[in-house]
């Protein structure tokens, strides 16, 4: 009988030794793999803070946005000695904003028109455009860099003052079923795509009300931003 409690009095505090050793062991581990977590949130929090981030904006009062274009044009001579006389053109862009809010440099960005729409019958139906189409930056650009804080207006659509034609500004030239597209009268929804290198991809719809007449300036309401869910 003394044996036993002997050899249980010594078996006691053995176990509780490798199972306060265990829970130790298993504590500490834990422990630190909490600390790699945390280690890695932060790192990731870190790459995340300083990121290119692009945000998109319209406004229909800006000239970033709705941009004129004066200049003057020679027309034909109609017979070998009348030549007539120069005339003031009045073009006008019509440009979504976008701005690199980030940190870093966004570096490849691109825009493009993925999808249209027209009113018809008081129902918005889709237009086909045969996928995604790259747009035109300012300044005929197709790929630009985004310095932090900096913004470039995207080129939407042209108003040619000497023909009163809208049409989109397509950076590879108007694919012909997409010559009219957006010419005649009516009413339409032009939703643009903004990408690029290690960035998060943004769109913005902008609304147009086109009558199919220009006499220098969009009339107040005739282009709005949709909202955002």
């Amino acid at each position: 009988m003394s044996m036993l409690l002997e050899t249980a009095n010594m078996t006691v505090p053995a176990v509780l030794g490798s199972a306060l050793g265990f829970l130790l062991g298993t504590y500490r581990e834990r422990r630190l793999e909490k600390r790699r977590e945390q280690k890695e949130d932060n790192a990731q929090f870190e790459y995340e803070l300083q990121r290119p981030r692009l945000v998109t904006q319209f406004d229909p009062m800006s000239k970033e946005c709705v941009t004129p274009w004066t200049y003057e044009h020679q027309p034909c001579p109609t017979s070998a000695t009348t030549i007539p006389k120069q005339q003031t053109v009045e073009d006008c862009y019509v440009s979504v904003f976008v701005i690199n809010v980030g940190k870093n440099v966004c570096r490849k960005c691109k825009g493009y028109l993925t999808y249209l729409q027209k009113e018809e019958g008081g129902n918005w139906v889709p237009v086909p455009i045969q996928g995604r189409h790259e747009l035109v930056w300012s300044f005929a650009e197709e790929i630009v860099d985004l310095p932090p804080r900096s913004s470039k207006p995207l080129n939407l659509l042209h108003l040619d003052g000497r023909s009163s034609s809208l049409r989109l500004t397509i950076a590879s030239g108007l694919p012909a079923f997409l010559e009219n597209a957006v010419s005649a009268p009516g009413k339409y929804l032009l939703t643009v795509g903004i990408a690029g290198e290690n960035v998060d991809s943004q769109e913005i719809t902008i609304g147009v009300d086109w009558d199919g007449t220009w006499n220098g300036q969009w009339k107040e309401g005739t282009l709005w931003a949709e909202e955002r869910d």
